[in-house]
């Protein structure tokens, strides 16, 4: 048999083999006549020791009570050993595979747990990153308000300095206390033209109690009070 490696089942096959040919030479009349069939053909101890030296076997030849070599029965033993040897080593193998399957399933779980945590890390910051984008967006707004407001305060300050510089306290005027609808009603400024609460240029006039707004005032210089 050539082979490079030598496995117990190839020892068995070829063996088998061997037997059977050396077997089959033997005569019809040989077979008959005699009363046991040889228990090894020749040469089939010298088969068997070179077989099992290439497969790494030991073989404690059992001798017979008449001092010859039961080639079977040595070479069952033997196969049994190496077979028995084989399955150790693969329950060995299959222990440490067990072993790194386990170690490899912890690093996976430790894995999972790692990317959780990123996960919940990154939400969380994806609602701080929310809350102070509504509170830009909030105070961008404030800021849009603020400037509106001091646009139209600074619009309100300069129609107090315009009216100031033409008109003085006592200037006929038409006013409207309401929307500025219809021909309005008639009077004349008691105070010059000023700021209300800091937002709102108005003017005081004759007969009423509550301020005008200088856009609801009109200077008539002939108008008749």
């Amino acid at each position: 048999m050539t082979t490079d490696t030598v496995t117990p089942a190839d020892i068995a096959a070829e063996l088998m083999l061997n037997a059977a040919r050396d077997i089959d030479t033997l005569t019809i009349s040989e077979r008959l006549d005699d009363t046991e069939m040889p228990d090894e053909p020749d040469g089939f101890a010298e088969q068997v020791a070179e077989l099992v030296k290439t497969a790494s076997i030991s073989i404690d030849w059992p001798d017979t009570t008449d001092g010859t070599v039961n080639v079977g029965d040595g070479l069952v033993g033997a196969l049994v050993a190496k077979l028995g040897q084989e399955r150790d080593a693969l329950g060995v193998k299959a222990d440490d595979q067990a072993a790194e399957l386990d170690r490899l399933r912890a690093q996976l779980a430790e894995k999972h747990a790692d990317l959780h945590r990123a996960q919940a890390e990154i939400a969380s910051h994806a609602q701080a990153v929310t809350h102070w984008a509504n509170q830009v967006n909030e105070l961008k707004t404030e800021l849009t308000a603020m400037q509106e407001k001091a646009a139209k305060t600074e619009r309100e300050q300069a129609l107090v300095v315009e009216f100031n510089s033409r008109h003085l306290i006592g200037t006929p005027v038409r006013y409207w206390k309401g929307a500025r609808e219809g021909e309005g009603r008639t009077s004349k400024t008691r105070t010059g033209a000023q700021m209300l609460s800091g937002h709102t240029a108005v003017v005081w006039v004759e007969d009423e109690g509550a301020c005008i707004a200088l856009s609801h005032i009109e200077p008539v210089e002939t108008a008749a009070v």
